[in-house]
């Protein structure tokens, strides 16, 4: 049963991180946080513990499917053997720097190319 190993507010903020950070932030869509917002507030009032405990139960998938799959993606791309390992390695460099909210500056030959073209 969810709500002994795990509290209705913790699961809401575990999902909601989960959303936040492998959807809501990577596609800029606020869409998927405000429908999870909307369907807790919609079942704040549930009386019926086999429902609060589907709704719950639901919302925990939710939560494990999102991060399942983000970090499934991570795999697929940190293991991507159609690309040197230098390059894996600056794609996983450039992955890291952007979750943290940081920009990799641009190598520069890559940098004097762009000039020449505007010019």
């Amino acid at each position: 049963e969810i709500m002994k190993t795990i509290g209705p507010k913790a699961l809401y903020k575990q999902l909601l991180t989960a959303v936040d950070r492998n959807l809501t932030s990577v596609a800029g869509n606020k869409q998927w946080r405000e429908y999870v917002v909307a369907a807790f507030k919609k079942n704040a009032d549930l009386k019926d513990p086999v429902l609060i405990q589907r709704e719950l139960q639901l919302a925990q998938d939710y939560q494990r499917l999102i991060t399942n799959i983000a970090q499934h993606q991570e795999l697929l791309l940190g293991f991507n053997i159609g690309l040197s390992e230098e390059e894996r390695n600056k794609q996983m460099v450039e992955a890291v720097s952007k979750r943290v909210g940081f920009k990799l500056p641009k190598p520069h030959h890559l940098e004097q190319q762009q000039q020449q073209m505007h010019q």
